[in-house]
């Protein structure tokens, strides 16, 4: 009694000490899970105790939950902000998690107190190559190298400093430097294998590949990556196959190396003898990840029904594991999906729930199915569920922030996506949905920046690269985007788009010589490009090469296969005076290009330069009858009508238009407009300028504060009719709205005002005439 009494007499405090120390003892005998029970125990007791949270951070490190640890740190920090170990973890950390600014400040607080800390300063160096400070990485990484010659991970970043810079003898030599000193240095050759790969130097990575097996021929990657060298670089299926081979022993995870060994053999002996050799792999190795190999084998080469009846034998097998029995049926649930049978779908998901009622892949096929049918609220209701089970599951992360923004919660939505890459980092899913759905929400220049952060990972495409080039550029940092568009060619010569990247990046670094250069470099399809055309005219124009140009110009437009040489000809020729001569080019390529709406735009505003308007306005027409496209055409047919004041025929042109749904803002304007003159149906009129709801611009304001007034909605024509009151010079019409629609509110001194002003404005039309304006005046 005496001892339980003492118990339940023991402090919080207490409590964190002994759970702390038990904790402690099972870390020591290598027991991860008990001793992180016991710690979290300790922290729940007492949250300040520090040798709990450096204990929790520990095992956090070595079951590798990176983010965990970090949390841990962090708290470390707060409560002793001296904790040089932990702050230069929390920099280590940052790095690793893609967060180069905040791995800089942590790693800085560590050289402040410990000018000479290797981590610190390895860590400072390869955040200052990931912010592209090339020259600042060189010297902190030089410093860490004096101190530790032998360090390959210093020496391994130094190289990569240089590979961003181009100068990849520099970084051979510093990695042959560390290499004649230990020549089995794993780290140090596969620094060696990326630099000959990124040299093309397919002889370099073969020998490097076959040192690399040579010192560690217990690593199975090595073997693995070897045969898909031979594969891609030499074709050498034998070869390949034999590496494949020797790995299979020697890899935990050998569904990627076993599809690759079958598909040789498919190729060399046949569909019959790569399954039959498959299933000799399944025998070979059950315990193993190989379960469900045969069904994704015959699911490839298109055996459906095998397939299906393949996964369906392991969901109904007794001998296996629930996990495997689950695992199957999802399967079978995401196949129904895809060929958008969701009943069935749904079907097998609940099935496999009331064997298994938190099974995540179940749960997470159950929210993407609701997302389908529009019911966000439950998805998200699901999805939590299964992140509940499993909280890293990339593709329930992803559908919940598909799900928030459904569900018009866009911010947690971004949130959740944001919070998953920091989590998981940026794999090509995330990546792909974060920026789909920042582009849908309008901001651009997040999804810019996300773009580069994942164009500086490996998984990124050369599209995706190529889009960070031009990123770089629109930010002005051309040097950065010649970088980008090198490797691009490096790693592929004939890639076109990369080689027009080079070049417009030179031409915003003036260097006008070397972007001609290469454009010369591009291929005849590459150089027979609307792009190319266009940017080697920007960089003779630059240079002032008018003749040069103008010859180029014509070349081009002789081949009659790009449209754009003709506008970018027409226009050199009226700048120069000769707007005869643009004319003539201009009705050229309305026979070139019959189909062009542009072509009759070029033509139209020729002769509108010549005067003709007869000629104007039979390019308009034409180009109406024939082009396949036509909403420029009669949008400047319906201004050309205004013009001539021809009211109605303005409003039916735009009209068509709107039927159309190839109204601009410009357009909507004047059509709600001239609607609400000529006594048209104002519930119409409204309807089209809605879409001006929120706008600040006086013209748009009023358009729709005048139709909301000819609706009866006074209140929200006074809010934007005060926007109106902005315009800074006085036009009759819309000084004659403001006047109406103040005196229907009861402002007689705004309404006085504004129909005295519009008595002496231009601007008055039939409704805004000096007569209705009076009238106004007089019923004050």
């Amino acid at each position: 009694m005496a001892a339980l009494a003492l118990v339940a007499c023991e402090s919080s405090e207490d409590k964190a000490v002994r759970f702390t120390e038990n904790a402690q003892d099972y870390l020591e005998e290598g027991e991860l899970q008990r001793a992180k029970l016991q710690f979290a125990n300790a922290l729940q007791n007492d949250p300040n105790n520090l040798a709990a949270l450096r204990g929790a951070a520990e095992v956090a490190e070595q079951q590798e939950e990176l983010s965990n640890q970090l949390r841990f740190l962090e708290r470390i920090v707060t409560l002793d902000p001296d904790d040089i170990e932990a702050i230069a973890k929390i920099a280590r950390l940052n790095l690793l998690g893609g967060r180069p600014d905040e791995a800089l400040r942590s790693a800085n607080r560590v050289l402040e107190a410990e000018p000479d800390n290797l981590d610190a300063l390895t860590v400072k160096g390869a955040a200052l190559v990931l912010q592209n400070n090339l020259d600042g990485a060189s010297e902190v990484l030089e410093q860490a190298l004096s101190q530790a010659p032998d360090n390959a991970e210093v020496r391994n970043l130094l190289a990569a400093r240089y590979v961003r810079d181009e100068d990849f003898q520099q970084a051979q030599d510093i990695i042959d430097e560390g290499l004649s000193a230990d020549p089995g240095n794993e780290a140090l050759l596969v620094v060696k294998l990326l630099l000959a790969q990124r040299r093309q130097d397919p002889e370099g990575m073969g020998e490097t590949f076959r040192t690399l097996i040579e010192v560690s021929p217990e690593n199975g990657f090595y073997k693995e990556r070897y045969g898909e060298f031979l594969i891609l670089a030499r074709r050498d299926l034998d070869d390949a196959r034999e590496q494949f081979e020797g790995a299979l022993p020697l890899l935990a995870e050998k569904t990627p190396v076993v599809g690759r060994l079958i598909g040789i053999i498919r190729e060399q002996d046949g569909d019959e003898v790569a399954e039959a050799r498959l299933r000799e792999l399944v025998t070979e190795y059950p315990e193993d990840d190989l379960v469900f190999a045969v069904a994704a084998y015959l699911c490839e080469v298109g055996q459906e029904e095998r397939c299906e009846a393949e996964f369906r034998s392991i969901a109904e097998d007794s001998d296996q594991t629930l996990e495997n029995r689950s695992r199957a049926n999802v399967q079978l649930a995401e196949r129904a999906f895809s060929q958008r049978d969701f009943e069935t779908s749904r079907e097998i998901a609940e099935g496999v729930l009331s064997e298994d009622e938190t099974n995540p892949d179940a749960l997470t096929l159950l929210g993407k199915i609701q997302l389908t049918e529009n019911n966000s609220e439950g998805a998200i209701e699901t999805l939590r569920l299964a992140l509940n089970e499993e909280p890293d599951k990339e593709a329930a992360l992803i559908l919940l922030g598909l799900a928030y923004e459904a569900n018009g919660r866009t911010t947690f939505g971004e949130a959740q996506l944001s919070q998953a890459i920091d989590r998981l980092g940026l794999s090509p899913q995330l990546f792909n949905a974060y920026r789909g759905m920042l582009v849908r929400n309008g901001k651009a220049e997040e999804a810019a920046d996300l773009t580069l952060r994942y164009a500086q990972t490996a998984n990124a495409t050369p599209q995706v690269q190529r889009e960070s080039a031009a990123v770089l550029i629109s930010q002005n940092r051309s040097e950065e985007a010649e970088v980008v568009a090198r490797s691009l060619i490096r790693a592929n010569p004939d890639d076109q788009a990369a080689r027009r990247v080079l070049a417009t990046s030179l031409l915003q670094q003036e260097r006008f010589d070397d972007a001609i250069a290469a454009l010369d470099d591009l291929s005849k399809e590459g150089a027979n490009n609307a792009a190319t055309v266009q940017l080697r005219s920007e960089i003779l124009n630059r240079q002032g090469r008018t003749d040069e140009l103008r010859t180029y110009l014509e070349g081009v437009v002789a081949d009659g296969e790009i449209f754009e040489a003709f506008g970018l000809l027409v226009q050199l020729e009226a700048n120069a005076g000769n707007t005869a001569e643009a004319a003539a080019i201009a009705s050229s390529a309305t026979q070139a290009f019959p189909e062009v709406e542009n072509s009759y735009v070029l033509v139209y505003n020729t002769q509108v330069a010549l005067q003709d308007a007869d000629a104007a306005n039979a390019a308009l027409e034409e180009g109406i009858a024939t082009a396949a496209t036509t909403g420029t055409l009669r949008t400047l047919k319906a201004n050309r009508l205004l013009a001539e004041d021809d009211r109605i025929g303005a409003r039916d042109v735009l009209k068509s238009l709107y039927d159309d749904g190839q109204l601009n803002d410009l357009a909507a304007n004047n059509l709600a407009a001239l609607m609400l003159d000529l006594g048209d149906d104002p519930a119409v009129a409204l309807e089209i300028a809605m879409r001006f709801e929120g706008t600040e611009q006086p013209f748009l304001a009023d358009t729709l504060a005048w139709a909301y007034f000819k609706n009866g909605q006074l209140e929200e024509a006074v809010q934007y009719s005060n926007i109106a009151k902005r315009l800074n010079q006085d036009n009759a019409e819309i000084l004659f709205h403001i006047g109406t629609i103040a005196a229907a509110n009861g402002d007689v001194e705004t309404a006085r005002d504004a129909f005295e002003r519009a008595l002496e404005a231009p601007g008055k039309t039939e409704a805004a005439s000096e007569e209705a304006i009076r009238a106004g005046l007089a019923s004050l």
